[in-house]
């Protein structure tokens, strides 16, 4: 960088400072739409979570979540139901 440029970088940064610019508040009004917290987790449900609630042997959600796999996968409601049976044989759920 040359003196020159290097002048020419600091008068432009000079004249901003001068100018003491602000920023100016938003003139009209501004609504935040904010969407309600739900506790519908229904699209986040995989497998793996299933999978990983009976390992943690939280059983109840374990099979909450087989049962929304069941929804969401109708062809696998077989295997999902089996899950769900196995759960509640190990754990005497009725």
């Amino acid at each position: 960088v040359t003196p020159s440029e290097q002048d020419k970088k600091a008068a432009i940064i000079d004249k901003f400072i001068e100018n003491n610019p602000k920023i100016s508040p938003i003139k009209e009004d501004v609504d935040f739409i904010v969407k309600e917290k739900s506790n519908d987790i229904s699209h986040l449900m995989t497998e793996t979570l299933a999978q990983l609630y009976v390992e943690q042997k939280l059983y109840t959600k374990a099979i909450q979540a087989y049962k929304i796999l069941q929804e969401k996968h109708p062809e696998k409601t077989e295997e999902f139901e089996e899950r769900i049976e196995e759960i509640k044989k190990s754990r005497n759920i009725k």
